[in-house]
């Protein structure tokens, strides 16, 4: 556990380090051109630390803990590591106990939660950094726009194009007067509930942190014609949520549409395409990691199924690319200079 007393001793050799002649390395690893990062936004964090920059589409966890050699802060980018065979992590055990990293003393990533880190693992060797509220708007819009294809139907008429056969004018669902339940009601979750609010929607809402004003997640399966999920796959007290959406709560469902933007794990994929083939769902969006071995595994199960819907990256939006590269740097800057910011706690 990253306790606070064990933050504070390391926050306090940081600053000794700072405020001493010796300046502490900086490695950044990414794919090229993330975030749109060019040498001026590295500026700030030049002049407090060397700083080295590995552009590359594809690394290993031990090819990463080899160049963390004599490295005191890593600034690791998700999208170039390579994806453990049938995991979701892209680190474990093999690059936390790797002699090279045993000088690391933070490692500073671009998401807004740690799922694919293995936080645990880092107990007390190493600050886990990553970049919360950052991707908020662009993530609850990405949302309403999932809930509105499914509402309305749209997507389908394409579907009748490539099938040759003529465009059909669906029956669809007004919002206005519906249930949406909202599982994890965190900057996202709550933004999205403000949005549908503005459709004339009533509101359920679920989360294991915020108890008060909380539906039983039971009775909002039960009811709601639009859930919508923003829960991580690791919870802060260590608990996972992998298959936490089940198929006890999905058959409770009566043609519901089910919006799935956290992480496609969260979500049994064969109790999720059996709900679509009894019409238990009505839809389901997922953002799925489908470039890798998990998420090609868990797309499988929708083969055929015209209710399913991959959703694009969430957070491609100008606005939060921007937010995520000023964070980043920021928070690398943070701990170099004894105030370390967004640290992951158990």
């Amino acid at each position: 556990m990253q306790d606070s007393s064990w933050v504070k001793s390391i926050t306090e050799s940081y600053k000794k380090d700072v405020l001493g002649v010796k300046k502490p390395k900086v490695l950044i690893i990414s794919i090229p051109n993330v975030w749109n990062i060019n040498q001026k936004d590295l500026e700030p964090l030049k002049k407090i630390a060397e700083v080295s920059w590995i552009q590359t589409k594809k690394i290993t966890q031990i090819e990463i803990a080899e160049k963390c050699k004599n490295i005191d802060h890593l600034m690791l980018n998700v999208d170039c590591m390579e994806t453990l065979a049938n995991k979701m992590e892209r680190l474990d055990e093999k690059f936390y106990n790797h002699e090279n990293i045993s000088k690391l003393k933070s490692l500073n990533q671009d998401m807004t939660d740690s799922d694919y880190f293995n936080p645990l693992l880092a107990k007390n060797k190493l600050l886990i950094q990553d970049c919360p509220n950052t991707t908020t708007e662009s993530v609850a819009e990405s949302a309403i726009s999932e809930i509105l294809l499914h509402t309305r139907k749209r997507h389908l008429a394409y579907t009748d194009e490539l099938e040759k056969e003529e465009v059909q004018c669906r029956t669809g669902i007004n919002l206005k007067g519906k249930i949406a339940g909202i599982i994890g009601y965190g900057n996202i979750g709550s933004r999205v509930a403000e949005i549908l609010r503005g459709f004339g929607m009533h509101i359920m809402f679920y989360d294991v942190k915020n108890m008060e004003g909380i539906t039983p997640i039971e009775k909002i399966f039960e009811e709601a014609k639009v859930i919508s999920l923003h829960i991580p796959t690791l919870r802060s007290n260590g608990k996972s949520n992998i298959n936490f959406i089940n198929s006890k709560l999905l058959n409770k469902c009566n043609e519901t549409i089910l919006i799935n933007l956290a992480t496609d794990a969260v979500v049994d994929p064969v109790a999720a395409s059996n709900a679509l083939k009894s019409k238990k769902l009505t839809a389901y969006s997922v953002q799925a990691d489908y470039s890798g071995p998990f998420g090609k595994k868990y797309l499988n199960h929708f083969k055929e199924i015209k209710e399913f819907h991959i959703s694009p990256c969430s957070f491609d939006s100008s606005e939060s690319q921007e937010n995520i590269k000023n964070v980043w740097i920021q928070n690398t800057i943070s701990v170099i200079t004894g105030n370390p910011q967004n640290i992951w706690k158990n």
